[in-house]
């Protein structure tokens, strides 16, 4: 037991700031809660039938968020490809030979020589 103490419900005492055993008691502030306003009991479960904010928004957002994922992707490859192609019809016919020389190659000397005649077609 620590003395100048009363249990959970009694008063709580300190020490006055005097030095001696005959220091005086004061009785501590007690702390107040600030009054919540009650809520009538068929308010309180028309709240508890409704879901929350979460548990509403988790799986749309999460939808759209895949959404928007997969048509960034798509079009992202979807650009990627129609440059590719774009550079493979419209390229010059020299450029063209000598690309498939590079595919064609068979040694390392092969693939700069037609590296070589790419970079001339190309400047």
């Amino acid at each position: 037991d620590v003395p100048g103490r009363q249990g959970r419900l009694g008063r709580c005492l300190k020490s006055a700031p005097s030095s001696g055993d005959d220091a005086k008691s004061t009785p501590r502030k007690k702390r107040t809660r600030t009054a919540v306003p009650a809520v009538p009991a068929a308010v309180s479960r028309f709240r508890q039938m409704l879901p929350s904010a979460h548990a509403l928004l988790r799986w749309p957002l999460f939808v759209v968020a895949c959404l928007v994922i997969t048509v960034v992707l798509v079009l992202y490859f979807a650009i990627r490809a129609a440059i590719h192609a774009s550079e493979w019809l419209c390229a010059p016919a020299s450029t063209r030979r000598a690309r498939s020389w590079m595919l064609r190659a068979a040694t390392a000397r092969e693939y700069k020589a037609a590296a070589q005649e790419m970079d001339r077609a190309n400047n």
